[in-house]
């Protein structure tokens, strides 16, 4: 998935405190003394199903977003009636919305009571910027009723009641507090950049707030341009590769982390943390969020060291209302720029097949991944124009 489609844009909710409060739910157990929920890893986003009046649908569990979300569509469908007023605060900005309460709801061998929720248009952002779709987003007041397992390679949630969780395992403990609903860990990248950072699995890349970035002269690194697009607008941003960085006392090398290049009132201009810590690090571990301990435990994953790869192209590609292709950005100096693409441009056909016959947006960002050398015959409507462009795919961060 490319950068700036980071689900971290969506639900960042500011001053929603008060609503969110944990509520009580019912666990399932397991054997192990946990409960496995199954759960589908896709571009670095973790969908559950949710059971909510008989409708079943994937969500998104996201720890990044400040109370959980549910989708405009969902509601309408359900009938729920809005209250009240919220603002939702995105990558570049921020919208108003409003509560629904929304009935009681099952995650797997989890069942959860009534409760509030922001609506928001989550599937329409999801399946433009993304190609797939979801109902909801599980936030703050989710988590907080569970230790919460999180096995990146292994595709694997594990929820634990707190009062009976007793970790006996061989991962490295940090504190981790909460802000604004959203937790709070500390982390190191390279020698100089280190303090609090905001833990987010429900965001695909990490990335540097804007204190950080101009503290530390960060925006004159080199690497891949990209647009951040999610709700509130559009932010450059430069994806930048740093030799090193540490969590709990596991150094990862050469991960990729988002440097935005302008400054905006939305969700990156906080100067309380460095930065978001997403997944293009967090995908190297196992975690447990223990909010009632206040304490991460992070243990080396079975992908530990393997590189986070969000693309070959430099091409970023949303998917419009009439479901076409539209180019938002070809990246100076990658293969998508020495190709000839443009922002703006339509995608008609890649190998001669149309986006429906290649599966749609979300097979295009797998097929933009594949191994360097690969090459794709592009055909693209510009203007009243239509170009063939050939795209050969190279290694934008090579060892």
């Amino acid at each position: 998935m490319n950068l700036g489609m980071f689900k971290r844009s969506i639900a960042c909710l500011a001053g929603l405190a008060s609503p969110f409060t944990p509520l009580a739910s019912r666990c399932l157990a397991a054997p192990s003394g946990g409960v496995f929920v199954p759960a589908q890893f896709v571009e670095n986003h973790i969908y559950v199903s949710v059971k909510m009046a008989g409708i079943e649908r994937p969500w998104i569990l996201d720890c990044g977003a400040g109370g959980s979300v549910i989708d405009q569509g969902l509601a309408t469908e359900l009938g729920l009636k809005r209250s009240g007023e919220a603002q939702a605060i995105g990558a570049a900005g921020s919208v108003k919305t409003a509560f629904v309460t929304v009935p009681a709801f099952s995650v797997g061998g989890v069942e959860s009571d009534s409760q509030p929720m922001v609506v928001l248009d989550v599937a329409g952002l999801l399946q433009r910027v993304t190609g797939t779709a979801a109902a909801g987003i599980l936030g703050y007041d989710f988590f907080t009723r569970f230790v919460t397992r999180v096995d990146f390679a292994g595709q694997t949630v594990t929820f634990y009641r707190p009062e009976s969780f007793d970790y006996r395992g061989p991962g490295s403990t940090i504190l981790m507090h909460t802000q604004m609903n959203l937790p709070i860990v500390e982390m190191r990248v390279e020698d100089s950049l280190s303090g609090p950072w905001r833990l987010d699995i429900g965001a695909t890349v990490s990335v540097f707030h804007r204190n950080a970035v101009e503290r530390s002269g960060l925006a004159q690194r080199s690497g891949v341009e990209r647009v951040a697009t999610g709700m509130g607008g559009t932010q450059r941003h430069r994806l930048v590769q740093f030799a090193n960085a540490e969590l709990a006392g596991f150094k990862v090398d050469r991960p990729l982390i988002s440097v935005p290049l302008e400054a905006g009132p939305g969700a990156l201009a906080a100067a309380n943390v460095v930065g978001t810590l997403g997944n293009s690090i967090l995908h190297n571990f196992v975690l447990y969020l223990d909010y009632n301990g206040g304490r991460l435990i992070v243990e080396k994953g079975a992908g530990f060291g393997k590189p986070y790869v969000p693309d070959r192209s430099g091409l970023q590609v949303m998917q419009g209302d009439s479901g076409r292709f539209e180019v938002t950005c070809a990246a100076t100096g990658t293969p998508a720029e020495k190709a000839g693409f443009r922002a703006g441009d339509i995608v008609t056909a890649i190998d001669g097949r149309g986006p429906e016959e290649i599966g749609g947006l979300l097979a295009l960002r797998r097929m933009l991944r594949a191994d360097a050398g690969k090459t794709y015959e592009f055909k693209v409507a510009r203007q009243d124009t239509t170009l063939r462009l050939k795209l050969t795919l190279e290694d934008l961060f090579p060892d």
